[in-house]
């Protein structure tokens, strides 16, 4: 059976950056300009990730350095 993650359709590419904090992932974001990249790009924040679990904790790169946390529906199969 396929793991599907069900907001991001099927057999997407993507760049998932893993940062701890949400101070870095905004420096990051900051930094490489991650929302002018052509395709799919999400940060995956750690203290999120430990706090309130892994559906929470990937965000979307905003402009300006900003990001925008997803509420992922996560793995069903196939």
């Amino acid at each position: 059976k396929d793991v599907i993650m069900q907001d991001l359709g099927n057999n997407p590419t993507i760049l998932v950056i893993y940062v701890s904090t949400e101070k870095q992932a905004k420096q990051i974001n900051n930094d490489l300009l991650l929302d002018l990249i052509p395709g799919k790009v999400l940060l995956c924040i750690g203290e999120t990730l430990h706090s309130q679990g892994l559906q929470h904790a990937f965000y979307q790169p905003l402009a300006e350095g900003e990001i925008k946390q997803l509420n992922m529906k996560l793995f069903t199969t196939n």
